[in-house]
């Protein structure tokens, strides 16, 4: 699928915009992960789905811009593991005023070059944390008390990481160049140093980035986030429906749908036919209503007269359908008659759809279907 046919305009700029940014944010995002070149790709990947997610929730910007909020993007993702939902958002408010361009430096303050490569070596070989907070603080200028409320870490956790990281960065700088130990501006020293490292290693890395590689992941993850994204707005009412009738309460029905569609999205790359989506939501609800069952199973028989349960919010509702015959009795059925009852009947599924859904035969969809109905007709005339 080429760039005309993602049906979205901020989808296919940001297409361009990785064809154009993408080596040198990658060259940026090596340095940030260390010289990880799989992290950095992770990276590069994670920033521009943040950036469409973005231009989603109706952000505009111009092409300098996107490329500041790219790379300070960078940044946030590196220092919170790359995971941004496992960061509080508050902690982030203002990162893009932190956040600086490298700039040129003059020739005359320029490192030399077997000085830049050792240096380089110390911030690879760093551990982790102290890596996030001298960059924050020398190539980003943040205070070390920002920098603590960012990592959730103490301040004197900070000044101790970085009294390391400037112990030996600054005796590699005495050693290739001569005069600066007696600078008492330590920290301008080194804010030129990863100034200069940045500029020297993202230029490197940018040169052996696979941008065909890395554009065809971030497209083909774009158009899945579009097709996901439309399945959801027109099927997630009627799966959590669906869900519902298998698990017997909403809330974990939409857990149950809402898993669904993250692990669809996940493996959109593997559907060998994206019309089959839908079927593929339905068959993983119904695995995934039987794992809640099962689950169910197992913790009433680990029990031990626990407290009497309260009455939930949907404790009115389940109560009109407890005193519904046709759903007290569907409820007593075997699991795969029950599930085979609720997509014939409830879902107005085929028999076909109905054997995808549950992995099964035809005939025994069949099967299923007759007793379950054979039990039901029982036990309503019972009633």
């Amino acid at each position: 699928m080429s760039d005309d046919e993602i049906p979205s305009r901020d989808a296919r700029d940001l297409a361009d915009c990785f064809a154009a940014q993408g080596r040198d944010l990658f060259g940026y995002a090596c340095v940030l992960a260390q010289g990880n070149q799989e992290q950095a790709g992770d990276l590069v990947q994670a920033a521009f789905e943040a950036a469409f997610r973005a231009s989603q929730a109706g952000h505009t910007m111009d092409a300098e811009q996107r490329r500041d909020w790219l790379r300070s993007t960078l940044v946030t993702l590196t220092v919170s593991g790359r995971r941004p939902e496992t960061s509080p958002s508050d902690r982030w408010p203002r990162i893009d005023d932190w956040y600086r361009r490298s700039r040129p430096v003059p020739v005359e303050q320029a490192f030399p070059g077997a000085a830049l490569e050792r240096a380089w070596q110390i911030i690879q070989d760093m551990p982790q944390r102290h890596h996030a907070v001298g960059l924050l603080h020398w190539h980003l200028d943040m205070k070390v008390a920002e920098i603590a409320a960012a990592l959730d870490l103490a301040d004197v956790t900070v000044s101790t990481d970085l009294d390391r990281a400037r112990h030996r960065l600054i005796t590699q700088i005495v050693q290739d160049h001569p005069g600066t130990g007696d600078d008492p501006e330590e920290d301008v020293l080194l804010a030129r140093l990863y100034q200069q490292v940045t500029a020297a290693q993202e230029a490197r890395f940018g040169l052996e980035y696979d941008l065909a590689r890395g554009l065809d992941r971030y497209r083909t993850w774009l158009r899945a986030d579009i097709a996901v994204n439309e399945l959801f707005a027109v099927h997630y009412r009627s799966l959590v429906r669906l869900a519902a009738m298998l698990v017997r309460d909403t809330p974990t029905a939409e857990e149950v749908v809402q898993e669904a569609f993250v692990d669809m999205h996940r493996g959109w790359h593997r559907l060998a036919d994206t019309e089959k989506a839908l079927a593929y939501l339905r068959q993983a609800v119904v695995n995934k209503s039987r794992s809640v069952l099962r689950h169910r199973i197992v913790v009433d028989k680990n029990l031990q007269n626990g407290p009497p349960d309260m009455p939930s919010a949907e404790h009115g509702a389940m109560i009109l359908l407890e005193r519904d015959a046709v759903v007290a009795a569907l409820r007593k059925l075997p699991e795969r008659q029950r599930e085979a009852i609720v997509l014939r009947y409830y879902a107005d599924l085929s028999e076909a759809d109905i054997a995808a859904a549950m992995k099964i035969s035809r005939g025994a969809v069949k099967s299923h279907t007759a007793r379950g109905m054979a039990a039901l007709r029982a036990a309503l005339e019972s009633d």
